[in-house]
């Protein structure tokens, strides 16, 4: 005889916060070019302004987002804020999203409708 075993029980809404906001973060193009520009560099949040094409108040609240999410960490050096990616395994998962996003189509395909049953 089989036993049954019920499904796992699902985290609960805030055990999945963390990631949820980690992913949020990631949901605004200006947020993915910045992290583009950073690379494995540690770069200075003025220079985001010539490349992001922004005013730095803006970029400033992008790059809060990204370090209040753990995206990005941040050190003073004189009055400069130099900026980094902590984990580079980061650009490994947006190389991900890129393939998923470039082999899905935007809409899915049509089907075409058969003859109508009577």
């Amino acid at each position: 005889m089989h036993e049954y075993s019920s499904p796992p029980l699902l985290s609960p809404s805030e055990e999945l916060e963390p990631q949820a906001q980690f992913l949020r973060a990631l949901g605004h193009p200006v947020r993915l070019r910045i992290l583009e520009f950073l690379g494995s560099r540690e770069v200075c949040g003025c220079e985001l302004e010539k490349v992001v094409a922004l005013d730095q108040s803006t970029i400033s609240r992008h790059l809060q987002a990204l370090e209040r999410a753990g995206i990005v960490s941040s050190r003073k050096e004189g009055v400069r804020k130099l900026y980094r990616v902590r984990d580079l395994a980061l650009f490994g998962l947006l190389r991900q999203v890129e393939g998923m996003v470039h082999l899905r189509p935007l809409q899915p395909p049509r089907s075409t409708p058969g003859p109508r049953k009577a």
